[in-house]
């Protein structure tokens, strides 16, 4: 298994605490239409947060082009809510580690279905 699907193992989880330990202290996270969110503690909340409201997620993987702590990965999200509700969305993924740990991890695509699916729980 590789470094990046250990780390996506451990996220598909919704395992808070194992994720956080692959982030770098100074871990800049980034997705498509949101501010970057800096350092350990933020990037941890941010996953917290987002996944707060989920009951499974699952990451698959297409086309992926890594080399030694790079990787960019085609990337299908889904995940079912707490309420039922199945949502799915593309994204490009960019993950770089320094040390053995995330320092850069950058989303690119439409997270919207997942957003309004997320706020009409409320």
């Amino acid at each position: 298994m590789s470094w990046w699907e250990g780390y996506y193992k451990d996220a598909d989880k919704l395992d808070v605490e194992k994720v956080s330990a692959w982030y770098a202290p100074n871990i800049e996270l980034h997705f498509s239409g949101s501010e970057p969110a800096h350092g350990k503690a933020v990037a941890t909340e941010a996953f917290r947060q987002f996944t707060a409201g989920m009951a499974q997620m699952k990451h698959t993987f297409g086309v992926t082009v890594a080399k030694d702590d790079e990787v960019f990965l085609d990337t299908t999200f889904s995940c079912r809510l707490k309420n039922g509700k199945e949502v799915t969305a593309k994204m490009g993924t960019y993950l770089r580690r320094e040390n053995g740990l995330i320092r850069d991890m950058r989303g690119y695509g439409d997270l919207s279905p997942v957003m309004a699916a997320m706020a009409s729980e409320n």
